[in-house]
């Protein structure tokens, strides 16, 4: 019969694949919400995004989807208009696809690392 304390395999890879599945997550978390910065745009280009970031002249900011320039405003799916001398910058939100491939390529490097780490084997006798 094999001793308790000479199987600790079993718990070390519970517990490396618990770190696994956090790591995953964690990454999966940074890359969604992290990766992402506002670009500016022109207002001839508004109508190319599904939503924008409009920022107006005394500093407030709103969030406009499917906007549209018509005469002198910017508006879009809600009733919402902003006159356009109010305007100050529009900006769509986009992903810095090479950040994100960084991010992706070092979350991978470190979850390659706890796989291929051995489980410690200890000798409590």
């Amino acid at each position: 019969m094999i001793p308790r304390t000479a199987q600790p395999y079993r718990t070390s890879f519970t517990v490396s694949r618990s770190r696994l599945v956090s790591l995953a997550l964690v990454g999966l978390f940074v890359c969604v919400t992290g990766c992402q910065s506002y670009k500016q745009i022109e207002l001839s280009e508004v109508a190319d995004h599904g939503k924008v970031r409009v920022t107006m002249t005394d500093g407030e900011r709103a969030t406009i989807r499917d906007p549209r320039v018509e005469a002198d405003v910017i508006t879009g799916r809600s009733s919402e208009t902003i006159p356009l001398d109010q305007v100050s910058k529009v900006q769509v939100l986009q992903t810095d696809w090479v950040f994100t491939g960084l991010l992706i390529g070092g979350v991978a490097i470190a979850v390659g690392r706890i796989i291929m780490v051995p489980p410690s084997t200890s000798d409590a006798t």
